[in-house]
């Protein structure tokens, strides 16, 4: 099931879009308090696929962008290499086929994993 990430912006906690993700089966992911650093890593993809994969590609049509975006996010995660994953793809690393150890490099933040339902009603109270 896909999951939509977004920060708290008044957008995307709007009755039109928070309607039309779950009207298309879309789960729902927001930032926990607002702060940047708690969206650090969809930014970190994001910023990736934008600025190393999309950057010299001008799509005349929708159907063109999303192909690019389809393919650069296949890119990055079933052919580039991650040093956080000790020089391995998250495809390796998810699908259970990595072959070296992982060596955490990065600090963790705790936080409560919500279930969709939670975070639909989350961002309802917003609304």
């Amino acid at each position: 099931r896909p999951i939509h990430h977004s920060d708290r912006g008044a957008q995307y906690c709007s009755d039109r879009y928070v309607h039309l993700l779950l009207q298309h089966g879309i789960g729902i992911s927001q930032t926990q308090s607002g702060d940047p650093h708690d969206n650090a890593k969809a930014e970190r993809i994001n910023g990736t696929i934008k600025n190393e994969y999309l950057r010299h590609t001008e799509p005349g049509t929708f159907n063109e962008a999303l192909q690019e975006v389809i393919t650069a996010v296949d890119l990055y995660n079933g052919v580039r290499p991650h040093l956080s994953l000790n020089k391995q793809t998250p495809l390796d690393v998810h699908s259970g086929t990595a072959t070296k150890p992982i060596i955490q490099l990065w600090k963790t933040k705790a936080w409560k994993k919500q279930t969709i339902t939670e975070q639909t009603r989350a961002v309802q109270t917003l609304l």
